[in-house]
């Protein structure tokens, strides 16, 4: 199964039961394993929205970096390609 697929299922048992109703508690745990999935999903990052940042690094060096903006949550990840999740939201990323 997808993650695309339970995503589907999930949104139908949390929306409806055999008898029309859903508990205010299964409306939530589906909601949470909803946005758990989704942010496996990758999100493509926009290269062209780059931004340099200078910034010191361990060793007390100024470096140049390059950062983009999350595609979900818009904090500023430093462009590097082994960076595979937003440390501010945790939406998996796609570089390419």
């Amino acid at each position: 199964m997808t993650n695309e697929e339970a995503i589907r299922y999930l949104k139908i048992t949390r929306d409806c039961r055999e008898d029309g109703s859903v508990g205010e508690l299964t409306r939530q745990m589906c909601d949470k394993a909803i946005e758990a999935l989704e942010k496996q999903i990758p999100k493509k990052v926009n290269i062209d929205n780059a931004t340099s940042v200078k910034a010191f690094d361990g060793e007390n060096k100024v470096e140049t970096f390059k950062c983009v903006p999350c595609p979900i949550c818009g904090k500023w990840i430093v462009k590097n390609e082994s960076t595979r999740y937003c440390s501010s939201c945790g939406q998996k990323l796609k570089w390419d």
